[in-house]
């Protein structure tokens, strides 16, 4: 069994409150309707086909120097509440898919109670196996732009929208020891992820998002890396990672840390979070498979991951520098990457100092999944 962000040591150590968070969660788990995208019957859908992966791009609206708004116009960081209600987007379905999983699948591992796992599998089957209502794995219908009318719609494939799928590759570890968990099932869940990886590799628009840099390129690599593990294929997982990830890094990663090609963003802090967290799973993965990259950086002193969590550690403790909401302060990403860094860099007095800084009382932190690398 290989997991490649879900540590026992870290589990086993969950909290009460911690627990008591799942299982409130759980209780909704077990009474809610499996989600399947199959449900949206919007606009989007007449374009994709009702099991196809469809949303459309969060930062594109209408045109106001225009008389009927068309075509949309891209605003950086401005999301278009519009374009990620369940009403259009298949994103929803998916976060909702996450959420569900999530407390269950952590439950069953600690009570092995078979509620938990019956329930939690039955969501799978609804979302990936069932003929009616599961997902093609593609994302051809990803991250679409509005054109010249509703029905005009650009298709893009923006990979980064299924970044919480690589998390239901491990989830679906914890349900290995279900009596419910037949070897159909496996099998099926096998040949999806090793369709939907085949997609990253060879379809047109997947090969796209591998020639960039940024945090699209941290997810891309980040899915494809687990969905290979998930398929069996851990060694074309370690040779893509051996040829692709430090230059990655050396790109993204400056001397002093500062994530680059984020800091061009308009939402500089959030974007260097939400990539530094992505970095952070992709480094747990890369470990797992005998590639290190903590403690890389190169000849120039780029590409440093330790690096650029000191980086983000400063403007917490000089917040007039850089100005940016309190949300934005204490998002789940900063907790799910300062958490690991911790872990990681022992003796680093920085982040050791900005975890007491930025902690809420009476806040329960539960991560989307413990992100923590096993020694």
């Amino acid at each position: 069994m290989m997991f490649l962000r879900l540590n026992q040591e870290r589990m086993d150590q969950l909290t009460p409150e911690n627990i008591s968070t799942y299982v409130k969660q759980s209780q909704e788990a077990l009474a809610t309707e499996s989600p399947t995208i199959t449900s949206n019957t919007s606009f989007i859908k007449q374009t994709s086909g009702p099991n196809n992966y469809a949303s459309l791009a969060p930062y594109y609206h209408p045109d106001p120097t225009s008389e009927n708004g068309f075509p949309y116009i891209r605003m950086d960081g401005v999301i278009n509440r519009n374009n990620m209600s369940s009403r259009t987007s298949d994103g929803m379905y998916l976060s909702r898919l996450h959420s569900l999983l999530t407390p269950l699948c952590i439950l069953y591992y600690y009570t092995k109670s078979e509620d938990y796992a019956t329930r939690a599998i039955s969501i799978i089957d609804k979302f990936f196996i069932n003929e009616q209502t599961k997902m093609n794995p593609s994302l051809t219908y990803s991250g679409m732009v509005i054109g010249n009318s509703m029905e005009d719609l650009r298709i893009r494939g923006a990979t980064i929208d299924a970044h919480r799928l690589s998390i239901v590759t491990d989830l679906i570890q914890l349900l290995k020891t279900s009596t419910s968990w037949t070897i159909e099932i496996e099998n099926a869940m096998v040949l999806w992820f090793d369709s939907l990886s085949d997609w990253f590799k060879t379809h047109p628009r997947g090969i796209l998002q591998n020639t960039y840099n940024h945090n699209i390129k941290t997810s891309y690599m980040k899915q494809l890396c687990s969905y290979l593990c998930f398929c069996g294929k851990t060694q074309e997982a370690k040779n893509y990672l051996e040829d692709n990830i430090r230059s990655m890094l050396s790109a993204q990663i400056d001397v002093d840390g500062r994530q680059v090609l984020e800091m061009e963003r308009t939402r500089t802090r959030h974007y260097s979070d939400f990539n530094l967290k992505l970095l952070v799973e992709l480094a747990t993965i890369s470990k797992s498979l005998g590639v290190d990259i903590w403690n890389y950086k190169d000849e120039n002193g780029r590409g440093s991951i330790q690096q650029a969590m000191r980086f983000m550690c400063y403007y917490y403790e000089n917040p007039r520098e850089w100005n940016t909401s309190m949300e934005e302060k204490n998002s789940s990403a900063t907790r799910d990457w300062l958490q690991c860094g911790i872990e990681i860099y022992k003796e680093d007095q920085n982040l050791a100092d900005v975890n007491n800084l930025i902690r809420i009382p009476n806040f329960i932190w539960v991560p989307d999944y413990i992100c923590l690398p096993s020694q």
